[in-house]
């Protein structure tokens, strides 16, 4: 779901930079929620 919402997102970065920073931090957040799973698994 989340990459066919993306990809056509970033063909259009020239026409909307805002967008594409919206998606970025996006994934940001997504990968910083896996860290923070990893590292509660690992404390378990």
């Amino acid at each position: 779901m989340t990459l066919k919402v993306v990809l056509p997102k970033q063909k259009q970065k020239n026409a909307n930079p805002e967008n594409a920073v919206r998606v970025n931090v996006v994934m940001l957040k997504k990968l910083n929620l896996k860290k923070l799973k990893h590292l509660q698994n690992k404390t378990v």
